[in-house]
């Protein structure tokens, strides 16, 4: 079909206008992306489309709207803005020029394309948002307005403000994933914003070569968040500075849902203050080998010692009910900072006339909780180390015996995949500790209560001083069934 045809016939889909007129084969999610704005002159469009690398959203997607919008409207306009001018000169422009000869009368320039009837497309990148300013329809049936926004992930958020302020038919929303916040994210994410969301992955891009998919996993590691961005089309946190844990491999320490083996140990784990951690893992030995699986987590700020005590025991007794079953559960071990025995500030009593303030570990006793805080001889860097050995274990079999349930430990997961890191340009020494506090979202107190449970625990890791020195199981009373809430 010529490009005049397309013109006298303005139902006619961009589907139809993509396959007839430019001669493109189209993916399913491509004419998922295009359909919706077939009603553009009805109703708001809002798309938001996230793909890898190399996916054929420039050469398929934006080229078919940009050229279709213009055959359609007789004075229709199209702007689209990014914050890549190489992505821009080098991929997005060619790709549109390269369909000119089909448009005859139509003038192609450099970031500009206009046509006989009025119509015009304008392409820019800018850092100032008053140049995004300004665009507004002509009319809703020969002269709609159309943004495209590419590569949306890096442009800045005053442009999506100065969007906001013109008045459009049609909004595309275009990139590879990026970080988990920001316009782009959120038009992903948030159901109220009303944008129809298409989300690809490696299996709807078939023309992506293998080789491509073995060379970025050879650079970047497979579980990384580059990799998992431009070769999934998954939003993933990434973080500057090393992952503490660079053992750690999310697509094979992870999980769901995991269940309880019978016959382990429920370790826990507790950082005390006003950030208040604890970790329920399950420890077990099978052959000689040991396995950690971590099962639960708690974290809140703002909290003390009574009301940490409490939380423990209510997740303790509504997770993990067997955990007195001996049929199920062969013990609870529980350790704590060793700070935990100095004052917690959280609860003063009066002695002979002076205040005297209890510490987090007597505040435990009270509530039943006897947990051990044993660290002899070792550093953070030891304990670190160990805990990387641990992720790097496998059985025979060459499954690792170190997992995470990441749907019940968020915090902990995050913190394993890099928010726990160290800082940006360091190396990993004594001197240079891990990012604390809101450095890395206090991402470190449920990895200090993780730590404690496992460098305590594991036989591995015991010392002479510590093998005299074990952990005194909770003083729990009469035994409570298999809990089938927690599969078995």
């Amino acid at each position: 079909m010529a490009a005049t045809d397309a013109i006298e016939d303005i139902e006619i889909s961009l589907i139809t206008f993509a396959e007839e007129t430019l001669g493109l084969e189209l993916y399913q999610w491509q004419e998922d992306a295009l359909t919706p704005f077939d009603e553009a002159s009805e109703k708001l469009i809002q798309v938001s489309l996230a793909t890898p690398n190399g996916s054929g959203k420039s050469a398929v997607v934006i080229t078919t709207l940009v050229l279709g919008w213009l055959t359609h409207y007789p004075i229709g306009r199209v702007v689209l803005t990014t914050a890549d001018g190489k992505q821009l000169d080098g991929q997005v422009m060619p790709a549109i020029r390269s369909h000119q000869n089909k448009f005859l009368g139509w003038d192609f320039k450099s970031r500009e394309v206009t046509t006989p009837t009025g119509g015009m497309f304008v392409a820019f990148t800018t850092d100032q948002a008053g140049r995004a300013e300004g665009w507004h329809k002509l009319n809703d049936i020969e002269g709609p307005l159309l943004i495209i926004v590419d590569e949306a992930k890096t442009v800045p958020e005053d442009i999506f403000s100065a969007l906001d302020r013109c008045t459009f038919n049609g909004i595309l929303l275009a990139s590879s994933p990026g970080k988990m916040s920001g316009t782009f994210y959120d038009s992903q994410f948030r159901p109220e914003l009303k944008y129809e969301t298409v989300r690809v992955g490696l299996k709807d891009c078939p023309h992506i070569t293998q080789d491509k998919i073995d060379r970025i996993i050879a650079k970047h590691g497979a579980s990384s968040p580059f990799a998992r961005s431009s070769l999934h089309g998954e939003f993933l946190e990434s973080w500057d500075g090393k992952p503490v844990y660079y053992a750690y491999n999310q697509d094979i320490h992870e999980g769901e849902d995991l269940p309880w083996p019978i016959g382990a140990y429920l370790a826990i784990g507790s950082d005390v203050g006003t950030h208040a951690a604890t970790t329920w893992s399950a420890y077990w030995k099978e052959n000689g080998i040991e396995y950690w699986h971590v099962l639960y987590e708690f974290y809140a700020n703002g909290f003390d010692a009574d009301r940490h005590a409490r939380e423990i025991i209510r997740i303790t007794e509504n997770e993990f009910p067997f955990h007195n079953d001996r049929g199920v559960c062969s013990g609870v071990l529980h350790y704590v900072d060793p700070a935990a025995a100095n004052s917690s500030y959280t609860r003063q009593i009066n002695v002979d006339g002076k205040d005297v303030k209890e510490s987090a570990l007597n505040i435990f006793r009270t509530y039943g909780i006897y947990p051990g805080f044993t660290t002899t001889g070792r550093g953070l860097q030891e304990t670190i180390a160990i805990v990387n050995r641990l992720m790097d274990a496998r059985d025979p079999a060459g499954v690792p015996t170190f997992r995470v349930d990441s749907k019940s430990c968020p915090r902990l997961a995050r913190g394993f995949r890099g928010g726990y890191r160290w800082p940006e340009g360091t190396d990993k020494t004594e001197q240079n500790l891990p990012l604390k506090g809101i450095a890395c979202d206090h991402l470190d107190h449920v990895q200090d209560g993780f730590r404690y449970s496992v460098i305590n625990t594991l036989r591995l890791t015991k010392t002479n001083a510590e093998r005299t020195a074990p952990a005194t199981p909770w003083n729990m009373s009469k035994p409570k069934p298999a809990n089938m809430k927690r599969r078995i």
